[in-house]
């Protein structure tokens, strides 16, 4: 038999584990800081798994919910899924810009032309920050 004591403990810790699959599943999206690296980092498919296991824990756990538990499960798959669809989509959009990027300009696609100081516009200039293929 449960007293009350054990039954609001076991609220609060069910609560507390939906919140860290909750915040692991935006740190697998790339939203939130790893808070052990200090770093970004995206794993779509990590985070597809973590919102499945919730999705899980929310079927098995149909009708045995308070309203609270319901309440914060609820919410946090229905975030999750939102900012999931949201990476997806950029991701594909990522995925369509970079082979277009990729074919502008190369450096053995086009002769190189001087500038006044008689430089290539094609030499890398390392010094003033720039990059090749990027206009800075």
């Amino acid at each position: 038999m449960v007293d009350n004591r054990d039954e609001h403990m076991f609220e609060m810790l069910f609560v507390q584990m939906i919140m860290s699959l909750n915040e692991a599943a935006m740190i697998q999206m790339g939203k939130v800081v790893d808070p052990q690296t200090g770093q970004t980092e995206k794993s779509l498919d990590q985070a597809r798994g973590t919102i499945d296991l919730l999705r899980t824990l929310q079927k098995k756990t149909d009708g045995n919910l308070n309203k609270q538990e319901k309440q914060v499960l609820d919410q946090s798959l229905v975030n999750l899924q939102m900012n999931f669809v949201y990476e997806q989509e950029a991701a594909v959009k990522q995925k369509a810009v970079a082979p277009e990027e990729a074919g502008e300009k190369t450096r053995d696609s086009e002769p190189a032309q001087k500038d006044e100081a008689g430089k290539d516009d094609n030499d890398d200039d390392s010094s003033l920050g720039k990059r090749p293929g990027m206009d800075n």
